[in-house]
């Protein structure tokens, strides 16, 4: 991958559907990313639009670098969607 765009069209045609607002694990993919909550993933998802189209009412994403890990991008106390949803999440993506 060479840019959020780019792991952003990845992310919706292999792993995930929307559901209205809220982001699913595709059926198909659940026994590999099942663990992670609707919350956590449409939260998620809503920084990398956010961080596509700079509305800096979200938590952005870092800058992409294709030769970095996502635990070294995204640490333990990651927070992701609305800024005035200061609720910390893990970054469970990171896993995966």
């Amino acid at each position: 991958m060479t840019s959020w765009k780019n792991f952003k069209n990845w992310l919706e045609r292999e792993v995930v559907t929307h559901d209205g607002l809220k982001v699913k694990i595709r059926l198909e993919k659940r026994v590999l990313y099942g663990e992670l909550s609707e919350t956590v993933l449409t939260n998620f998802v809503d920084s990398l639009e956010a961080t596509l189209d700079k509305n800096n009412s979200y938590h952005l994403f870092p800058d992409f670098d294709e030769y970095q890990d996502f635990e070294v991008l995204f640490n333990e106390r990651a927070a992701f969607g609305k800024k005035t949803n200061q609720k910390e999440v893990r970054a469970a993506i990171a896993n995966y």
